[in-house]
């Protein structure tokens, strides 16, 4: 069973996807794959959920 990043809803009730985020920390890439609910993609774009992620771990983006 799986659960989404930003709502904790499990794949049980609602469908979810995964979502591989890359970022830069301390000058080194890293990723990150998370999962998130249908509902939380739909009403969040792409980048939205980058930055929010990029943001919780606290990492620079990787551009």
């Amino acid at each position: 069973m799986t659960r989404c990043y930003f709502c904790e809803a499990s794949d049980i009730k609602i469908p979810n996807y995964k979502v591989t985020i890359k970022g830069k920390k301390n000058g080194n890439r890293v990723q990150k794959t998370i999962r998130v609910c249908n509902c939380c993609g739909a009403w969040m774009s792409s980048e939205d959920i980058k930055e929010k992620v990029i943001e919780n771990f606290g990492w620079e983006s990787e551009e």
